[in-house]
C-alpha cells in the first residue's frame, strides 16, 4: 500500500513538473528574436519534457484504481486490477511508440479515441461514487476522478489546438521563419495555453482532494 501511494504521488510530481518544463520551453519556441536553430532546440526540449506527463498518466490511472480497491472503496476482483494494469501498460507502450515515431497516423487516432473513452469512463465511475454502487460511497474520491477526467479532456483540447504547429515547425526546422510560420506557431501554442493552465488547476485540485480525503 505504501509503495502504491508513493507511486501515485510521484506521478503527480512528474506530471506537474513536466508540464511546467514544457510550458517554459514553448515560450522560447515562439520568440521571434531567437534564431531558427535555437527555437528548434527549444521545441525538442519541449517534446522531451512533455514525455513525463504522457508517461505518468497511465500510471496514475492504474495506481489510483489499485489504491481505491486496496482501500476498500471499490470491490473488484484481483483479475480486474491485473487487467487494469495490463491495459495501462499497453497505453504506456503506445505513448512511447508515438513519442519515438510520431508519424504513425493510425496509432495517433487510436490514442485520441482511447482518451475520449477514458474521459467518459472516468466520469461514469465518478458518478457512481455518489451512489451505493461503490462499497463505500466516497464523494471526495468521485470528485477527484472527475478532476482527473478533466485533465485528460484538457489534453485532448490541446491536441486539437496545436494541430497547425506541426507543419509550421517543419518549416522552421528547414530554416524558414517567415511571418506566416511565426504566426502559426504563436497562434497554435497560444490557443493551447488556457488548456494547459486548466490541467495545472485540475491537478492541484485532485491532489488537494486526495490529501483531504485520506486524512479526514
Amino acid at each position: 500500500m505504501a509503495a502504491l501511494k508513493m507511486l501515485h504521488l510521484l506521478c503527480f510530481v512528474y506530471w506537474l513538473g513536466g508540464d511546467l518544463g514544457t510550458f517554459y520551453s514553448a515560450g522560447l519556441v515562439v520568440r521571434r528574436d531567437l534564431s531558427p536553430e535555437a527555437r528548434v532546440t527549444a521545441a525538442r526540449i519541449m517534446a522531451a519534457t512533455d514525455l513525463a506527463p504522457r508517461v505518468v498518466m497511465p500510471l496514475t490511472v492504474a495506481s489510483g484504481l489499485h489504491l481505491a480497491v486496496a482501500s476498500g472503496f471499490l470491490s473488484l476482483p484481483l483479475a480486474a486490477v491485473v487487467a487494469a494494469w495490463g491495459l495501462c501498460a499497453a497505453w504506456l507502450a503506445m505513448v512511447l511508440v508515438l513519442h519515438h515515431h510520431p508519424g504513425k497516423a493510425m496509432l495517433v487516432r487510436v490514442d485520441f479515441v482511447w482518451r475520449v473513452v477514458l474521459v467518459a469512463g472516468l466520469l461514469l465511475v465518478a458518478l457512481m461514487g455518489y451512489t451505493q454502487a461503490w462499497v463505500q460511497p466516497a464523494p471526495w474520491l468521485a470528485l477527484k476522478l472527475a478532476a482527473f477526467a478533466g485533465t485528460v479532456f484538457c489534453g485532448l483540447m490541446i491536441r486539437v489546438r496545436v494541430r497547425p504547429f506541426g507543419p509550421a515547425f517543419a518549416q522552421l526546422m528547414q530554416g524558414v521563419a517567415s511571418e506566416a510560420v511565426n504566426n502559426d506557431i504563436a497562434r497554435s501554442l497560444g490557443a493551447a495555453r488556457p488548456w494547459v493552465v486548466g490541467i495545472w488547476a485540475l491537478l492541484l485540485l485532485a491532489a488537494f482532494i486526495g490529501l483531504h480525503g485520506i486524512t479526514s
